[in-house]
């Protein structure tokens, strides 16, 4: 037993984990038993840390004026640098003329060259974070020094990358005389410098305060600095598998491929396309859109690049298909089940019928309502304006009489014909199998449709299709037609690449109509209509 440790964490067994929520140092104890009764304890110690902050700059450091061949020293205030969790260690003075030197806070000694200096002031705090200023000291003389007539941007270079910087024209100038030469300090491990020019390959990663000293004739001197920062190797862009696309054939088509890449050390910079579309539809980097005109399959190649030029390229498949209209016989009353599917021209034997049938619509297309039309021994008119597309509501249907069937089904999408479809089916007397068996359902997986159900009928398991990774369930309801509602336990779903997968074993025990609603982190519900079947 593990006793007296901080918050946040626990003991079980040996193993202790958690999150600590508080610093300091805790005392903890361990008592051990064995199977005789017989026990021993010991203590130790265990610190919590918290993350170091880096020191701060308050202000900047004024600039300061020396005279040639004259003892000089300046000290840079204490309040200049503090730290908020902890102590200024050390402060160090770089890029001195020569004659100066530093100590801590204080330079000192006697310039012996005239000129204009950039410093750079470096505080550490006790954990080896560091801040850093800068500010000029101007070392006056007979000869004007040379001047800083323009800076050097910060610059980027790529480890074991070839790389060449070439000191602007025109950086510094002299009022009195000419530059005579450069001299460039600082440089990681494997760069150089030849006159003007900073060249190699460089070995070290970090970021490098480069010095560049300007010479006039008479030996006066101006710098300056600038950052050079020395990047990791760059990982090239990662991408998930990207499932097949349907897309339908008299609809507006949507689908963007972005969400599946991602980038490491850096940005998706683009996303394009390396294949040819299908008729119909463009694209508009990673989002492909447009009515699709011909039906087949298209291989897709979609290539990423990242901000520094590396890429990956991913396959798909995008199948353009004719809006289709499925229809099944199920039963209703408390065991709703599928019987089979209905074609044109089917005979079905009455005894091979439940006592109360109902007529459903399957299909890939993405449909926003469904009209029936049933005539013969039993004739009914109703629309659905919701999947699963039924002929009637919930748990009614209608009992199965002999004779000859007609019904039609016309699909919607807001208001806009999508197909129809008619189809006759006879209802006989006889002992024998039905003349043509139905066809067993396929589950189709709809990835590309947002906010859909699937398998809808299902039995235990089933998936929604979210618009994005960037949508994060807050909760998920199931709401009987009752209206009794249960918040499903978060160990009953789970969520990978914008797919919500449901398990509702325990939360929908008869089957029957539900309604699932959805809650994301804005507080906006979702809710969707979904039909539980009898396990085969």
């Amino acid at each position: 037993v593990i006793t007296g440790l901080p918050d946040g964490l626990k003991g079980d067994g040996t193993l202790i984990s958690g999150t600590p929520t508080k610093k300091g140092v805790f005392t903890a104890q361990v008592r051990v038993t064995d199977n005789g009764g017989g026990a021993a304890e010991t203590t130790f110690k265990f610190t919590v840390s918290a993350d170091n902050l880096p020191p701060v700059a308050n202000g900047n450091i004024s600039d300061q004026t020396a005279p040639v061949n004259q003892p000089f020293s300046y000290t840079i205030p204490e309040s200049v640098f503090s730290d908020p969790d902890g102590t200024i260690a050390s402060v160090t003075i770089l890029g001195l003329p020569e004659g100066l030197t530093s100590s801590g806070r204080t330079m000192s000694g006697t310039p012996t060259k005239a000129g204009k200096y950039q410093l750079v002031a470096v505080a550490k705090d006790n954990a080896d974070a560091t801040v850093l200023l800068t500010f000029n000291l101007t070392v006056v003389g007979e000869n004007r020094p040379p001047l800083i007539a323009k800076t050097i941007n910060d610059q980027v270079a790529d480890s074991n990358a070839v790389y060449q910087f070439v000191i602007p024209a025109g950086t510094f100038v002299d009022t009195d005389g000419k530059i005579a030469r450069l001299e460039i300090s600082g440089l990681p491990a494997g760069l150089s410098a030849q006159g003007d020019t900073i060249s190699g390959r460089p070995a070290q990663v970090g970021e490098f305060i480069v010095i560049v000293k300007a010479f006039d004739d008479k030996g006066a001197s101006v710098q300056l600095t600038f950052k050079l920062t020395v990047r990791g190797v760059n990982a090239p862009p990662m991408a998930d598998p990207i499932p097949d696309v349907v897309a339908i054939m008299g609809q507006i088509f949507r689908f963007d491929v972005k969400q599946y890449f991602k980038d490491t050390d850096g940005s998706i910079a683009s996303v394009s396309y390396a294949s040819a579309l299908p008729p119909g539809i463009t694209a508009n980097g990673s989002l492909l859109a447009g009515n699709p005109t011909a039906m087949g399959e298209y291989p897709m190649k979609v290539v990423a690049k990242d901000d520094k030029g590396a890429s990956v390229t991913v396959e798909f498949m995008l199948r353009v298909e004719r809006a289709e209209l499925r229809i099944a016989m199920y039963q209703t009353g408390q065991l709703p089940k599928k019987i089979r599917e209905v074609a044109n021209a089917d005979i079905i034997a009455l005894n091979s019928l439940p006592a109360n049938l109902d007529l459903y619509v399957e299909s890939n297309a993405d449909l926003s309502s469904m009209n029936f039309e049933l005539t013969g021994p039993v004739s009914w008119k109703s629309t659905d304006a919701a999947a699963p597309f039924g002929l009637y509501d919930d748990s009614v249907g209608f009992k199965p009489t002999l004779g000859a069937y007609k019904l039609k089904v016309t699909a919607y999408r807001n208001n806009t014909l999508v197909t129809s479809r008619s189809i006759q089916f006879d209802i006989i007397k006889t002992n024998n199998t039905p003349v043509r068996l139905g066809v067993e359902e396929i589950e189709v997986f709809p990835t590309v449709e947002p906010w859909k159900a699937f398998p809808n009928p299902f039995v235990n398991i089933v998936k929604v299709q979210m618009t994005g990774k960037d949508f994060v369930p807050k909760a998920v309801e199931v709401v009987t037609v009752e209206g009794r509602s249960t918040l499903l336990d978060q160990s009953k779903w789970r969520v990978e690449h914008a797919l919500l997968e449901l398990n509702l074993t325990e939360t929908t025990t008869r089957p029957g109509i539900y309604l699932l609603r959805i809650t994301g982190q804005d507080d906006l519900p979702r809710t969707l209509r979904i039909m539980k079947e009898v396990e085969k």
